[in-house]
């Protein structure tokens, strides 16, 4: 699922395609994180990526992604909600980047 601001520019274009990919940022990726957050505009500028099955853009180098078709769209608060079916899953080695309770944070190494 991916939940998405009413007012951004880009829901239209994710509601009337049917379709979306999650892409999983690595720990080294935080400077993508970022631009994502911050650019509502031209994310993709200069951003190396290929199309997922679907035609969604996944980045170059990421951790993994989650290439979706879109089953429900859901009103939630000040956002929507498109909630999907995965068609393709694909996970590579590393770590991934993890933003919650409104910072950036890491993992505990496993012992």
């Amino acid at each position: 699922m991916v939940a998405i601001d009413r007012d951004c520019t880009f829901l239209e274009p994710f509601e009337s395609s049917g379709f979306f990919a999650v892409n999983i940022l690595r720990e080294q990726q935080l400077d993508l994180s970022i631009r994502f957050a911050a650019l509502p505009e031209g994310r993709f500028t200069g951003i190396a990526w290929t199309p997922a099955g679907t035609g969604s853009p996944v980045i170059d180098g990421v951790l993994g992604m989650v290439d979706c078709t879109t089953v429900e769209v859901i009103d939630a608060g000040d956002h929507r909600v498109l909630i999907g079916r995965a068609l393709d899953v694909r996970m590579g080695e590393g770590r991934p980047l993890i933003f919650f309770k409104g910072q950036y944070t890491r993992l505990e190494p496993d012992y």
